[in-house]
């Protein structure tokens, strides 16, 4: 399976969760990879090309000042970095607290 193909996969998962977060970042990353295939006339991604930097070009960039930033919400939330499998644990635990406060 491709990862375009698992990421609509997971989309689909997310969904039926009911996972907004992952559903709005797993969005993101097919819109980028479609952006992608328009750009070559692809049908597909090539299933090789697993690097992050694979679809950088097809995705847009802008800058927000810190300001605009927390009028949205704690920026340390927003913009929480998962590199481990403990960075995902707290950050489930962060969105379970985030959830049950609203």
């Amino acid at each position: 399976m491709s990862i375009f193909d698992e990421v609509s996969v997971q989309m689909k998962e997310a969904l039926r969760a009911k996972q907004a977060v992952r559903l709005a970042a797993l969005r993101s990353m097919r819109a980028g990879f479609l952006n992608e295939m328009k750009k070559d006339g692809a049908e597909r991604l090539d299933d090789e090309d697993y690097r992050a930097i694979g679809f950088h070009d097809a995705v847009r960039v802008g800058h927000l000042s810190l300001d605009a930033v927390r009028r949205i919400g704690d920026p340390d939330l927003l913009f929480y970095n998962v590199n481990s499998p403990d960075d995902l644990a707290h950050a489930e635990e962060l969105w379970r607290q985030h959830v049950s406060s609203q």
